[in-house]
């Protein structure tokens, strides 16, 4: 099987990323499947889960990079190409590698399967096959019945819970939370911070009633916080780091990172050593200057709220022009009150994705806010962008990391 029929085979199979109720009832079918694979999720390196509403595939993604050596990483969505979801020692998996996996789990595969538990089976056994010393895994939706939660984690990290994905794990914060928190395990530790009252009462109780050893990271010992055009200085507990990541909000998301590097005994050198090397894409991600274009993933309102307080911060723009699209269950009028009083014009496209608002939705509720702008596809947006911009201005990108993937696509292939 070569790489292409091996992605061919992968999405002929229900893809939960793009429906409207992505969640499994149960673990039972997927546990029993890795069984006939031989239990690949019992022969990884420690598993390491992280989980949360934002800030999941930085955090997954900065203790990879601090760990560097026989790690393996697990994380959702990608970006460009499928493989940057499955890497070992910060490199992606091959084609090659890839296209063979899915190979050997094809004759037993049967439709029950989602797109989501195959690629977290790939992930399984690619990391058994290298021998990783720690797996770490970013939870893809909620935790308690996420096909990453099979794995015995001895070490659970939760980033900021807020309200996101309420169609399917529920209305308020407390039930998010504990659908979430379904990742913490029997004496495990948990790593968490800056939650509200209710979030950090469900986390401590589910600890609690699991034997887990709860740790609640507080943001006094952060300090001196300076935002720069190359990434972010911060002090905390009175040592020194810089992350290449964009925005205070990458402090307290390295801030979780470091303190689960220092539970498995990291040294501090390797922590701020693998803290500077971290790169990963569509993360206020400036892809160029005068005029200034910007693309974000940021999909629900306390992520563009983080993102337009990093941009306010940094970026010296003059007008603001949006490319936006966004998923039908996303807060988007949450999401328009905070970019409305940024912008100056905003072109709202369609996105090739079951799941995706139409620009006439989008339109309706920006334009409820006082923000102007057009429908159209996103190849037009960027050429009619050509003429109205000069180079004080700023293009942002966001709403999605699957319009930001399109948009990638087309700058990158336009050079």
């Amino acid at each position: 099987m070569k790489f292409e029929e091996a992605l061919d085979f992968l999405y002929g199979f229900k893809d939960f990323e793009k429906e409207v109720r992505p969640y499994r009832q149960s673990l039972f079918s997927f546990r029993n499947f890795l069984k006939y694979l031989g239990n690949p999720h019992e022969k990884i390196g420690t598993p390491i889960v992280v989980a949360g509403t934002k800030g999941k595939g930085s955090v997954a993604t900065m203790l990879s990079y601090i760990i560097r050596e026989s790690v393996g990483l697990y994380m959702s969505p990608h970006i460009m190409d499928v493989r940057e979801r499955i890497q070992f020692e910060n490199r992606r998996i091959s084609g090659e590698e890839f296209a063979h996996l899915m190979d050997t789990i094809k004759p037993i595969v049967t439709s029950r399967r989602t797109v989501f538990e195959l690629l977290t089976t790939i992930a399984f056994m690619y990391f058994a096959h290298k021998g990783t010393k720690y797996s770490v895994l970013e939870v893809g939706l909620g935790g308690r019945l996420d096909a990453t939660n099979v794995v015995d984690a001895k070490l659970a990290v939760i980033t900021n819970i807020d309200y996101d994905h309420t169609h399917i794990l529920g209305r308020s914060l407390f039930q998010i939370a504990r659908e979430k928190a379904g990742v913490i395990k029997q004496g495990a530790y948990v790593i968490y911070g800056a939650q509200k009252p209710e979030v950090r009462e469900v986390i401590e109780h589910v600890a609690k009633t699991k034997g887990a050893k709860p740790i609640e990271l507080s943001t006094a010992g952060i300090k001196k916080v300076e935002l720069t055009l190359q990434g972010t200085y911060f002090q905390l507990d009175g040592e020194d780091y810089f992350v290449p990541l964009l925005g205070e909000h990458q402090v307290l998301n390295a801030m979780l990172a470091i303190k689960a590097a220092q539970i498995l005994g990291i040294s501090g050198d390797q922590i701020k050593a693998g803290i500077e090397r971290v790169r990963l894409r569509g993360r206020i991600e400036i892809l160029q200057r005068a005029p200034w274009y910007i693309v974000d993933g940021a999909h629900n309102p306390c992520s563009i709220k983080a993102l337009m307080d990093t941009i306010n911060r940094i970026i010296p723009y003059k007008k603001l022009f949006l490319i936006f699209s966004v998923m039908r269950d996303k807060d988007v009028d949450g999401i328009a009150a905070i970019l409305a009083p940024h912008v100056h014009y905003a072109f709202w496209v369609p996105l090739n994705h079951p799941r995706a608002m139409s620009p006439a939705k989008v339109a309706k509720i920006f334009t409820a806010r006082g923000v102007t702008g057009e429908q159209t596809d996103l190849v037009t947006a960027i050429g009619k962008l050509s003429k109205l911009i000069d180079a004080t201005d700023l293009v942002l990108v966001t709403g999605s990391f699957y319009l930001v993937s399109e948009f990638l696509k087309i700058y990158e292939h336009r050079g």
